[in-house]
């Protein structure tokens, strides 16, 4: 079902819906608080209700509520008071459209419909009360609008009735389930029927609940509710039937995050590592060591082979592979077993590869990838590496530079609200600056590029985009002197793992904020394919449109899969890219691509490699 260009159903975001209802006590001033309450704890849509009384309550009741029972004698004073004006309601059509919601109402009646026809709304609501009203049903359908169907205070044969008439007329609906108790015990909430639902109508199915806390509702999601429903008050204790079942703006705010969380929480159903579980296996899983001193030649036994952390050998799941094997190449204690010592295999570039490529290397390993003959190296710098002896050897390729992301303890961030951060992060660029000119001598390139991250990260997601951040962006970037080398910033991932487990960026991810910030300020970036991926998995954006957009900016480009919202580094084919289409861009590119395979330098840089050849298909 889609309501304003959004798409409810399984696999979609949840479709939030803040219910004001009455709740405005007849006060549009306060109705507008409510709409901006709503709005930022993050709400997609606000709901009210309309009712002409005369059609929806016998007159006696409406002369004399005192004449009926005590609910009445409470209520009926109450709606008489609360409805608010023609004029209001276009009002606050527009403090919706302001605010970025969806504004909706809920019919009590066919005259309400005709209103609410007048101010254009989107979708409608039918309300448990009228479930069983077929006619009112028929009448909201012929609108040919989607609709939202609460099934509270219902037996399912009638709810089977009302589903059939929807379905007689055409109708693109949705069942919410509900209990209508104000406030519902959790004990006669029943979220198991959502699946009973579910099952028997095969549509897309929500809940609209009316219990105290927010523990059930994101229950409710967990079990597979596409839409909520919750009330929505400034002040619980306020007079009217509704606030005591209401949920303040912290709570409801509280309640989107949990949501939010919820449904990243719920994944696809198959089994990916994590960055973090990926950095924790690193750290502390077990890998196959050699016991003692190995010489070449020698048989295995299982004497040889002891599992220590850190992971970054082959699996002790494997040990029974290892052990009869003929080492091909001598050992020292504690070295790690690699994949080649159970199965040697040999890798190598082809000679037509006819393109600009590149590695990743560090001070340590860049002598033995030099065997592969790349056109260009990144070093990929650690605060450490600033100030170790510069390697005075010539090197037959260019250089490129990819600056630290922490000094010490600290994340550097050039878009940081903290000032010492933003100094500390200019300092250490311009720090990896003079280190990467001192070593651009021994490469053939006169003018090296510099690769870093922007910033505007947070541990708490943000629900606004912050201008701050680009102009604290800029700010820094006009700090540091860039004679002999030029600075790429490179995409960013919307959810890296640095000190303290995932964060958020804020900053630096969405293809038209780059392009404007390239065309506005001559830069040319670094384009990471991994982290488009996953900007597009979490923003669902295209990555071929991304590529497009970017493409005349790009000076160097990383490869490697990505899945999922976080997981990159994969091996190509291992995750979410559709290589075959994504390099049919770069076909011809006159610049640097450098795949960036996670621990793709272990075993001389073997994966780096394994990756290139599977590419190269695609650039022929």
């Amino acid at each position: 079902m889609e309501i304003s260009g959004r798409i409810i159903g399984p696999g979609q975001p949840v479709f939030i819906i803040a219910e004001i209802g009455i709740n405005h006590n007849g006060d549009v001033g306060l109705a507008k608080r409510l709409i901006e309450a709503a709005a930022e704890a993050g709400a997609d849509c606000v709901k009210f209700q309309k009712r002409h009384l005369k059609d929806v309550y016998k007159e006696s009741i409406l002369k004399d509520p005192n004449s009926a029972e005590q609910s009445f004698q409470y209520a009926i004073p109450i709606l008489k008071e609360v409805e608010l004006s023609d004029k209001d309601y276009k009002s606050l059509v527009a403090h919706c459209e302001k605010m970025g919601v969806i504004f909706n109402c809920t019919p009590w009646d066919r005259k309400s419909v005709d209103d609410l026809e007048k101010l254009g709304i989107p979708f409608y609501k039918i309300g448990s009360p009228d479930l069983t009203n077929s006619s009112l049903i028929r009448y909201v359908a012929k609108t040919r609008k989607p609709i939202i169907m609460s099934t509270g205070m219902s037996k399912i044969e009638e709810i089977r009735i009302a589903v059939k008439v929807l379905r007689e007329e055409g109708a693109e609906f949705a069942l919410l389930h509900c209990n209508s108790t104000y406030p519902a015990p959790p004990q006669e909430i029943n979220l198991r029927f959502m699946e009973t639902l579910r099952k028997e109508f095969s549509v897309p199915i929500g809940y609209s609940g009316h219990e105290r806390g927010i523990a059930i509702s994101a229950a409710a999601v967990a079990l597979g509710a596409c839409i909520i429903e919750r009330h929505i008050t400034m002040d619980k204790s306020m007079d009217g039937p509704d606030h005591k079942a209401s949920l303040e703006p912290q709570e409801f705010s509280r309640m989107v995050q949990d949501i939010r969380d919820i449904e990243e929480a719920l994944g696809t159903g198959e089994k990916h590592f994590s960055r973090g579980e990926v950095l924790s296996r690193d750290l502390l899983g077990k890998s196959l060591l050699a016991s003692r001193d190995l010489e070449e030649g020698h048989v295995l036994t299982p004497e040889d082979i002891i599992a220590k952390s850190p992971g970054k050998g082959i699996s002790p799941q494997r040990m029974g592979e290892l052990v009869g094997k003929k080492l091909s190449h001598g050992m020292k204690k504690e070295d790690y077993f690699q994949e080649d010592d159970i199965s040697p295999t040999k890798v190598s570039i082809p000679k037509s590869i006819g393109i600009k490529w590149g590695l990743k290397v560090r001070y340590n390993d860049i002598d033995g990838l030099m065997e592969y003959k790349p056109s260009l190296v990144e070093f990929h710098f650690t605060d450490k590496d600033l100030s170790l002896p510069v390697p005075k050897k010539k090197y037959p390729c260019e250089l490129a530079v990819h600056a630290p992301e922490y000094y010490g303890h600290t994340l550097l961030d050039y878009c940081a609200e903290d000032p010492k951060v933003r100094q500390l992060s200019v300092e250490v660029l311009q720090k990896t600056i003079d280190r990467t000119n001192q070593m651009k001598r021994y490469f053939t390139n006169e003018k090296a590029y510099i690769i870093f991250h922007a910033g505007g990260g947070s541990i708490a997601p943000q629900k606004k985009k912050n201008p701050k951040l680009m102009e604290r962006f800029l700010e820094s970037l006009s700090k540091i002197k860039t004679d002999g080398v030029e600075l790429l910033p490179e995409n960013q991932v919307p959810r890296p793992w640095f000190y303290g487990g995932q964060w958020y960026i804020n900053h630096f991810m969405e293809p038209e904020e780059i392009r404007d910030f390239c065309v506005e300020h001559g830069y040319h970036i670094c384009f990471d394919i991994a982290h488009a991926m996953l900007f597009c998995n979490c923003c669902k954006r295209d990555l071929d449109e991304f590529i497009r957009l970017l493409l005349p900016f790009m000076r160097e480009v990383h490869l490697a899969d990505a899945y999922g919202i976080n997981g990159e580094g994969t091996q190509i084919g291992e995750g979410d890219i559709d290589w075959k289409r994504s390099m049919a861009h770069f076909k011809g590119f006159r610049h640097a691509l450098i795949p960036e395979i996670w621990r793709g330098h272990l075993q001389n840089g073997k994966e780096f490699v394994v990756a290139m050849n599977k590419l190269m298909p695609y650039l022929q």
